[in-house]
């Protein structure tokens, strides 16, 4: 998003000085800010407003899911492709606890930004930026931790245009179970990228970020989303898989295992999607 004045531009917090609003979401809105001469972005929500169902372990209040998800993070931060939190809490604010999160300042924006619906990358980017984003989430999910909100805007570029993976308000354990001891999530998410087992039945597992980070790879690839409807992503994808031949020979067979309708076809895991990708466009790239 472009910046703007937001409700808490111009303010002292704490040792933080907030400029423009940078970006905004179901969980909070972020801030660039700057500290003894040094940006980063504030994330800031509001307190014990209730979300309707759905939000596990009794996190009910925006507190409660900054939190959760800044502890997340932390547990992620040595990873080079997934933001950095420097800390976070609750602070004072016209008479309002009001949670925030502190983190690096991304000042290239978001892959939304970079790479609009009507833009395509070279395969060259689309290998790279698809092998960094893998990588992220494939540490995550190793530590048992599912992001469910794999979607452009949340792919940050960092001071050397890195993908930083970001928001992780919706993040869980994959061990939190709801049925039968299996890896789920409750059904929160962005609709556009979820898979289809979530958007039929409320639930996901590590495959649904395979999934979305696929149909990511399809948008920078063809310049377009695959689906008009969550309907026709139900149905299947051969039709809009048969959109990518025309980009490399193999390629659209290799995104169309990534969207499969059913999860058990998609890979064993999002780093063989990135490398199986990676091994076939590789050899036909250029920057």
């Amino acid at each position: 998003m472009a910046k703007k004045e937001g409700p808490y531009t111009g303010r002292r917090i704490g040792d933080y000085d907030t400029g423009y609003m940078i970006g905004e979401g179901q969980f909070g809105q972020v801030y660039e800010v700057t500290k003894r001469d040094k940006q980063f972005a504030m994330k800031l929500g509001i307190q014990n407003r209730k979300f309707g169902g759905g939000v596990p372990d009794g996190t009910t209040t925006r507190s409660d899911i900054n939190a959760r998800e800044a502890m997340i993070m932390q547990t992620l931060s040595k990873h080079t492709n997934i933001m950095t939190i420097h800390h976070f809490g609750d602070v004072m604010l016209d008479r309002h606890h009001v949670p925030y999160m502190v983190m690096d300042l991304a000042p290239y924006g978001s892959m939304e930004d970079y790479c609009p619906i009507g833009t395509k990358l070279s395969l060259a980017q689309v290998s790279n930026y698809v092998g960094q984003i893998a990588s992220a989430l494939q540490y995550a999910h190793d530590k048992a931790i599912v992001h469910h909100d794999v979607k452009p805007a949340n792919l940050l570029l960092g001071r050397n245009r890195e993908i930083l993976l970001s928001d992780f308000g919706v993040a869980e354990e994959s061990h939190y179970t709801r049925r039968g001891g299996s890896e789920i999530i409750w059904n929160a998410g962005t609709p556009s990228y979820m898979p289809p087992e979530q958007l039929s039945q409320g639930y996901s597992h590590k495959s649904g970020d395979q999934y979305a980070l696929a149909l990511i790879t399809y948008q920078w690839l063809t310049g377009y989303f695959p689906f008009k409807s969550n309907q026709m992503k139900r149905a299947g994808n051969a039709q809009a898989i048969s959109s990518l031949a025309s980009v490399r020979p193999r390629v659209d067979q290799i995104v169309a295992r990534a969207m499969a309708v059913d999860e058990g076809e998609r890979y064993p895991n999002v780093r063989d999607f990135a490398n199986i990708l990676a091994g076939e466009i590789t050899p036909w790239s250029t920057p």
